[in-house]
């Protein structure tokens, strides 16, 4: 009777240390095709003023938030709080997206039909607004993870029955997704001008990994992939900061410096 009792218990938690590694992946290559989609893509579809661009960010809102729920779903299961956390960083990665769709589309619009506002309504929704948002979702949803997992007895039980070879592939995959990840939060802030937003949330978790990772991350499961997925990130997105900084003596949107192509 033992062992049909633990049985249960101790394949979900193998399966879910396996697949959280390629889920993070996942996450951090859609969050990076939506977005370089949305700016790169400026064909015009169904409507003057409107682009393939804000299909493409529309429909990764979606995906990304799927992904979103998977991750939550394998690394926080039964973890009320942490993952009510998420839930709100979903909801407003969501809605910086919402406000950023609409209002980038009717900004753009405005630049290229020479069209003045005169109250900045467009720019406030477009550059400010949305952009915070969005990054605040993501840093929100950072921090849901890393608290679900910090507290987690089984983070050290779930990854060791996989292998050598399974658990560098997934180091692998959890540390090429925040790669990915951490390189769009990079872009992403600095066309958004979240720069005092990301940078320092950025240094304050790169900072704390060293840590962290000492705790609970050498210990394998969840949290290993966790932490490395979201260490990576933040350890990227400073580099590409530093790199930035250094190049331009500070921290100008791309279009302004003529690497992408303005509304205009």
């Amino acid at each position: 009777m033992e062992r049909n009792h633990a049985s249960p218990v101790a394949l979900p938690a193998a399966a879910a240390s396996e697949a959280l590694p390629i889920a993070l992946l996942a996450l951090g290559i859609a969050s990076a095709a939506s977005d370089l989609g949305s700016v790169l893509v400026k064909t015009p579809f169904l409507r003057s003023g409107v682009t393939a661009g804000d299909l493409i960010e529309g429909t990764g809102v979606y995906v990304v938030l799927a992904l979103f729920a998977w991750v939550v779903r394998l690394a926080l299961p039964g973890h009320g709080r942490p993952a009510a956390l998420a839930a709100i960083a979903a909801v407003t990665f969501a809605f910086g997206h919402g406000i950023h769709l609409a209002a980038n589309s009717i900004h753009d619009s405005l630049q290229r039909g020479r069209i003045p506002d005169p109250l900045g309504l467009a720019d406030f929704w477009d550059e400010h607004a949305g952009h915070y948002l969005i990054d605040s979702g993501r840093i929100l949803f950072a921090a849901a993870l890393t608290w679900g997992v910090g507290g987690d007895a089984r983070a050290g039980q779930a990854g060791t029955g996989g292998g050598a070879r399974a658990g560098r592939s997934g180091d692998f995959a959890a540390g090429a997704g925040g790669f990915v990840f951490g390189w769009i939060l990079f872009a992403a802030s600095v066309e958004g001008q979240t720069v005092p937003l990301v940078l320092p949330a950025a240094l304050l978790y790169a900072a704390w990994s060293v840590r962290g990772w000492r705790a609970r991350g050498a210990a394998g499961g969840p949290a290993r992939a966790i932490l490395l997925f979201l260490a990576t990130a933040a350890w990227t997105a400073l580099l590409f900061f530093a790199v930035w900084w250094i190049w331009q003596r500070g921290f100008p949107e791309f279009t302004k410096v003529g690497i992408l192509r303005s509304a205009t």
